[in-house]
């Protein structure tokens, strides 16, 4: 686990699915890294420089819109969501150096857990 900013982070080493992922992050008494501001998405930037990571974001096809797993939606602003390429099984996404990008829950990938400091 590794601090910053009031919050514990943990970059996984092993690969799982994205459901898997959240499990694990769950066992850990933590859940999947919501991006809240520029500082924490500086900071996950230089720890994912070389792989791509699962975060808390995921895409509801009802409504057409990217919701964090908090239930908060997706804003502007803060980072440029690549297009969907696909229309079906994107529905997830994950950070490689700062680039947030559509993937497929169901392609193992490492993930990135967080919990706040107490």
């Amino acid at each position: 686990w590794e601090g910053h900013r009031g919050n514990y982070y943990l970059f996984s080493e092993a690969k799982e699915v994205w459901g898997s992922s959240r499990t694990e992050c769950d066992e850990q008494t933590s859940d999947l890294v919501v991006i809240s501001d520029r500082k924490e998405l500086e900071f996950l930037r230089n720890k994912t420089r070389d792989a791509d990571y699962f975060i808390g974001l995921t895409y509801s096809e009802m409504e057409k819109r990217w919701y964090w797993i908090d239930k908060t939606e997706l804003m502007g602003g803060l980072f440029t969501l690549k297009p969907k390429t696909l229309e079906y099984d994107n529905d997830c996404a994950v950070i490689r150096a700062g680039e947030v990008s559509p993937a497929s829950c169901h392609q193992p990938n490492h993930w990135i857990c967080e919990k706040t400091m107490k």
